[in-house]
């Protein structure tokens, strides 16, 4: 998981040789059928805590169970979604939403960002591409208010410029961010209501009293991504798949102006990487809402992205319209 493409080959050619070398067995455990390796010979299918199939690798792929697999994941994708409406701005909103110029980023005199120029407007969706170690994790530092060197470079983002006297909070309250290793921040038992109200707040946890507006807007929320069961439930014993949905949840109840999504797809099995594409088109397609997602699966990217940001060793290396880049 978090490796690009080109990490994922040498990976991939590693344990191919591993695989040959007498003596040593490889067990994989994944949940994505494309990732099972050439030299693998056998299958071991769970679902629910139980085997569900067995046998050589190509009988189980050649099998009646891996087609219908395959049906009852195309069955979760709901194509009739209705999400809450979000408030409409009384005031004009600045069209644009951000805006760097010859923005540079130095750890131990080492550029991690070397003059990033770009803005992002209104009604536009972008993808952050780019190989690990691209500068990807420091754009989106620069972002979400979360890097003291924005102060010192030329950044706006909603209209205020960086150090204008804007706080942060300013800032973090018009950005919904879902991220992988935000799971890693509910420990204990915390229901996914309180993980989905803490969204209002913008903290790991819930430590403020929801008023009951703010708790039916939740659940509408929930219900609408299809896990309203899981409001009471502990957030830690539900799949990777359902805290993704939860955590989309808690980004979007405080009507965000700007979605930012961080390697959204991680973990995640087929079914489930197919509902939650599913779920950010139809999204854009209902909400006023603006899009940045960072991922390492160009192929997996939702349709309604309209505009792609590739970096490579900190600089821009393409920039443009979708149809032009990927």
């Amino acid at each position: 998981m978090g490796l690009d493409a080109g990490s994922r080959q040498d990976l991939t050619v590693i344990l191919g040789k591993l695989i040959t070398t007498p003596g040593l067995h490889l067990l994989l455990l994944t949940s994505r059928p494309d990732d099972i390796l050439p030299g693998i010979t056998h299958i071991l299918c769970l679902a629910s805590g139980k085997i569900v199939a067995m046998g050589k690798k190509q009988d189980i792929l050649d099998s009646a169970y891996t087609r219908e697999l395959s049906v009852r994941e195309n069955k979760k994708i709901n194509t009739k979604i209705t999400f809450p409406a979000f408030k409409k701005v009384s005031a004009p909103a600045d069209p644009l939403l951000i805006s760097m110029k010859n923005v540079t980023v130095t750890y131990d005199g080492v550029d991690v960002l070397s003059r990033i120029n770009w803005r992002m407007h209104r009604g536009e969706n972008w993808a952050l591409l780019g190989p690990n170690g691209a500068g990807k994790s420091t754009l989106l530092s620069l972002i979400l208010a979360d890097n003291p060197q924005g102060y010192k470079n030329e950044i706006s983002l909603f209209g205020r410029r960086r150090g204008s006297g804007e706080s942060i909070w300013y800032i973090k309250h018009r950005i919904g961010w879902v991220s992988p290793e935000l799971r890693e921040y509910y420990a204990g038992r915390t229901d996914c209501l309180s993980v989905v109200c803490s969204g209002y707040f913008d903290s790991v946890g819930l430590h403020r009293i929801c008023s009951k507006e703010q708790q039916d807007k939740a659940r509408q929320w929930l219900e609408a991504l299809g896990i309203l069961h899981t409001a009471d439930a502990a957030f830690n014993t539900l799949s990777v798949g359902e805290q993704r949905l939860v955590l989309l949840c808690r980004a979007l109840v405080k009507q965000p102006e700007l979605l930012v999504l961080n390697e959204p797809y991680q973990g995640l099995d087929t079914g489930r990487l197919k509902v939650i594409t599913r779920l950010l088109d139809t999204l854009c397609a209902q909400v006023e809402i603006n899009m940045i997602c960072v991922t390492h699966y160009e192929a997996e990217l939702p349709q309604c992205i309209t505009h792609v940001l590739r970096l490579d060793r900190g600089k821009v290396v393409e920039c443009g319209p979708r149809k032009g880049v990927i």
